[in-house]
């Protein structure tokens, strides 16, 4: 048995703690269309998952939260809460509110007029670390899969669909690009900022002295449908092969990552930059699906 030591220098340690619980359901179902010499084949699946945190810590009666954070973009303090009831990397942060548009929204701590404009959510007149909450989870709802085999004497085709439903992503890469502080590029929102003579807009306009402040402006859906995969093949006949020596011989064409029908206003909304359980519906320039495209010849002697 393992006995714990004191190593002299060290005040904190990693643990594992608390108690986690997943339900969920997972439905499959197969189906030959038709038969004959055309031949539809299909298979589809839809799963459902609930990630809640039983227990935080144990032996707390005061059920503590734990705020951590996963920016890598320097300032925007807490990002994410540990809370039980709720799910593992819950998103936390202000809940955006436009621009300021008069010295009267203006909020102690908060920017001036132009500016960034967040909810007083506790009615203080301040902005503090009392007006941040709950701004999204990066659980799914549901996936789903749908596959199908079609063929007719010797050409066949396989089409492979693919999706998610719910669940949100936190994204860094617009968050640091619409910042507008003069440290990082821009994207083109930053034509509609805010000035005296545009003021019916929700972009603030470019300060120096702002920080990357995590809010639900920079919370997206991450709901998807993809065309994972379409394969087009042929294979030839036995009355060919035979002339030719071969015992079998397929040609065949095949495309994947073809089309993604998405809300996201990132690349890619089946990505994340962090494979941590606790960090997961994360975006930070993560490296995109790849839509590629390939030509094949299958033979056998």
């Amino acid at each position: 048995m393992c006995q714990p030591q004191i190593i002299q220098g060290f005040e904190t340690q990693l643990q594992n703690i608390g108690t986690v619980d997943n339900e969920g359901f997972e439905f499959a179902a197969n189906a030959a269309i038709f038969q004959g010499d055309f031949r539809w084949n299909t298979y589809a699946n839809i799963s459902f998952n609930d990630n809640t945190i039983v227990k935080l810590v144990e032996n707390d009666t005061d059920g503590n939260d734990i705020y951590y954070s996963s920016n890598p973009l320097s300032g925007g303090g807490t990002t994410q809460l540990l809370r039980e009831g709720e799910s593992v990397g819950t998103f936390w942060g202000y809940m955006y509110d436009g621009v300021v548009q008069s010295e009267a929204d203006v909020l102690v701590g908060g920017e001036a007029v132009g500016g960034e404009s967040f909810k007083d959510l506790n009615g203080d007149g301040a902005l503090t670390d009392e007006d941040r909450a709950i701004i999204g989870d990066p659980h799914p709802d549901f996936n789903w899969g749908w596959n199908n085999d079609f063929s007719y004497k010797n050409i066949n085709l396989n089409i492979f669909v693919q999706g998610s439903q719910g669940g949100e992503i936190l994204n860094y890469t617009l968050m640091e690009l619409g910042a507008l502080n003069g440290r990082t590029n821009v994207t083109t929102e930053a034509l509609n900022r805010w000035s005296p003579t545009n003021t019916d807009t929700d972009i603030p306009e470019a300060r120096v002295s702002r920080s990357f402040v995590t809010s639900d402006r920079w919370i997206d859906d991450a709901s998807y449908v993809r065309i994972k995969n379409i394969s087009l093949g042929y294979n030839f006949s036995a009355d060919f092969l035979s002339k030719i020596h071969m015992s079998a011989a397929r040609l065949y064409v095949s495309g994947q990552n073809l089309f993604t029908f998405t809300n996201y206003k990132g690349i890619d909304p089946e990505v994340s930059y962090s494979n941590s359980s606790s960090n997961i519906g994360l975006d930070y320039g993560s490296y995109p699906n790849v839509k590629s495209y390939t030509v094949g010849l299958n033979i056998s002697f």
